[in-house]
């Protein structure tokens, strides 16, 4: 899968063959990563453009040079196949795979796992597919038995159960959330 993120008057989609960015009549302006499948892309508050990919975490300037790549060569990452991040700021960049969740910040070039607290085990469950922040800071986690919700504050978060689960969802596979103009998942 993968997405597209709207940036002034760019808009910049994953492709399995890198990033492809368009005007806002969708004219083709661009092209990076074409070595790279891009599952997920997010414009940082600088212009910098960050993009999940089969390949690592990527970090290009707004020119779409190459600035840094982070993969399991160089990094904690248990898995090069990324599917998603969160851009919060350059401190806090949320990273989704296929082996857990985790943060990113670049302002001190620091990868962590996140382990977090829950009265429902130690971890997120499977491959955490997508996420999403809301305005009170608590991020929602797409992963392949339900939904998390992970209060970034207080390092907490809460299942949403497969069907059947008390706390269930009626979609065992949820894999991507959307913030509409109030705010909702």
């Amino acid at each position: 899968f993968s997405s597209a993120c709207l940036s002034q008057t760019k808009v910049y989609a994953g492709t399995s063959r890198g990033i492809a960015v368009f005007d806002e009549q969708f004219n083709l302006l661009n092209q990076y990563l074409s070595e790279d499948a891009v599952s997920d892309v997010s414009v940082g508050t600088d212009g910098s453009i960050w993009a999940a990919t089969s390949n690592g975490l990527v970090k290009l300037n707004s020119s779409g040079k190459l600035v840094k790549r982070l993969n399991t060569t160089n990094s904690i990452f248990a898995s090069n196949r990324l599917f998603s991040i969160t851009y919060i700021s350059n401190k806090e960049i949320w990273v989704s795979t296929e082996n857990g969740l985790y943060k990113y910040n670049s302002e001190i070039d620091k990868v962590e796992w996140l382990k977090c607290n829950s009265y429902q085990g130690d971890g997120f469950y499977g491959y955490i597919l997508s996420t999403s922040i809301g305005n009170d800071k608590r991020l929602w986690v797409c992963h392949s038995f339900g939904v998390s919700v992970f209060n970034t504050d207080l390092n907490y978060y809460k299942n949403y159960q497969y069907a059947g689960h008390p706390d269930s969802l009626s979609h065992r596979l949820p894999t991507v959330f959307y913030n509409d103009s109030k705010n909702r998942k």
